[in-house]
């Protein structure tokens, strides 16, 4: 109503802020894309983008497309497979139940020991990169949420009932 612009519009316009969506298409989330993929066709500022909702790295250039930056994460291959496994547990069991249990499994993994270790090692492969920012410690935390959303996926009633 603030907008003066239609609800159907902005759903349309903004489809990563439109919720839940019974039209077949993914769940999406709104993100910058690869700053190397962007560079590839011309773009040197950050571009928004809608990316899957699961998707947390562009494989092709082991970048973490964080909320607020984008983390060269090359020193640690762990991350990157674990986006290979996350997109073969969405394709198992749908994106909205993957991201429901990637948010359920991500505080005890950010507090894991592994993580702390990766946060630091990113950091040092990235001369200013801080290990206790929430991108770093997210990025770092990745594989041990995926190893831990996977068991919640296999067990049944782990996680509440959820949209599709």
């Amino acid at each position: 109503m603030l907008t003066g612009i239609a609800e159907t519009a902005l759903r349309h316009a903004l489809p990563a802020l439109a919720g839940h969506r019974d039209d077949g298409r993914p769940p999406l989330r709104s993100a910058s894309a690869c700053r190397r993929c962007a560079a590839r066709h011309g773009q040197r500022t950050p571009v928004p983008a809608h990316v899957p909702a699961h998707q947390r790295a562009c494989r092709r250039h082991r970048t973490w497309l964080g909320l607020a930056i984008q983390i060269d994460i090359t020193p640690a291959p762990d991350i990157t497979a674990a986006s290979r496994k996350a997109s073969r547990l969405a394709r198992e069991h749908g994106i909205t139940r993957l991201v429901l249990a990637e948010t359920t499994a991500r505080q005890d993994a950010i507090a894991g020991p592994h993580a702390r270790r990766r946060a630091t090692a990113l950091a040092l492969a990235s001369p200013g990169l801080d290990p206790g920012h929430p991108d770093t410690a997210e990025a770092a935390a990745y594989p041990e949420t995926i190893k831990i959303a996977a068991v919640f996926l296999r067990t049944p009633d782990a996680l509440p009932d959820g949209p599709g």
